[in-house]
């Protein structure tokens, strides 16, 4: 029961994270077409400011939906670990399929790395050495599954 439900899961968190990534795309695109070039620097301040929050809001809103989906694999008897776990491959479904949406609901190449937070800070710093952004985020992926069907089997 517990495998299926994982795997479940796991489709749940690729179909979550398609709709996002469509949906923060379009309020960038609205947002670029609708903000006055000429706004004075108080308000483009305060536009900056209020963009920065709704991202923020969203991790917030997200975090919430991870640990709201997960804990009832604890209490049903999963264990802490399948738990962490669980949390580790929605996070990682996360970061390889949200951006990748936003790119190409954007028209921008799906290689593309933002500016805006510190994990893309840190992809970036890590293609600046030779690390594709693709290959941490499969790693994590991968590592994620990995864990979900050890702690399944034990």
């Amino acid at each position: 029961m517990l495998a299926i439900f994982s795997i479940v899961y796991f489709l749940f968190w690729i179909a979550f994270y398609a709709i996002e990534g469509t949906h923060d795309a379009h309020v960038i695109l609205w947002q670029q077409t609708s903000v006055d070039k000429n706004l004075p620097a108080d308000k483009k301040t305060l536009a900056q400011k209020y963009d920065k929050a709704w991202h923020t809001d969203s991790a917030f809103e997200k975090a919430i939906t991870h640990l709201a989906l997960t804990i009832p694999i604890f209490f049903i008897g999963g264990g802490i670990y399948l738990f962490v776990a669980l949390l580790l491959l929605s996070l990682s479904v996360r970061l390889l399929v949200h951006n990748y949406f936003i790119n190409k609901m954007m028209g921008i190449d799906v290689n593309h790395i933002g500016t805006l937070d510190w994990f893309d800070i840190f992809l970036a710093g890590l293609q600046n050495k030779g690390i594709s952004q693709w290959f941490i985020k499969f790693s994590l992926l991968i590592i994620s599954i990995v864990l979900v069907i050890v702690f399944l089997l034990i």
